[in-house]
């Protein structure tokens, strides 16, 4: 675990920023519009229930290859789904000991 404030956890942030950022399709358009840690954009004592990191697309069509500083990646979408979150989506959740799920929150 990188300890908060340290250098190591700086570095370590620095290189995902710098490797999502770098994301670019075959053509050079930038893939990656931002990305940022959930306790720098969000702090607060609920922090624990975000992800920890976010990454926001440049809203380009999907791409099945795209070039990074850390090499290339190559993918095919499964279901046609984009995986792009808008104001108007959902969530809905259900845990085992749930009666019902709870939908629309």
């Amino acid at each position: 675990m990188l300890k908060r404030g340290s250098a190591s956890l700086a570095r370590y942030s620095d290189l995902v920023r710098e490797s999502f950022s770098s994301l670019r399709t075959v053509d050079g358009k930038r893939v990656v519009g931002d990305v940022y840690f959930s306790s720098e954009k969000f702090p607060g004592k609920r922090m624990g229930f975000l992800p920890d990191l976010i990454v926001t697309w440049d809203g380009l069509e999907p791409a099945s290859r795209a070039e990074s500083t850390l090499g290339t990646v190559v993918a095919e979408m499964d279901t046609g789904r984009g995986g792009n979150h808008r104001g108007v989506g959902f969530r809905s959740y259900c845990a085992p000991e749930a009666s019902k799920p709870a939908t629309n929150i």
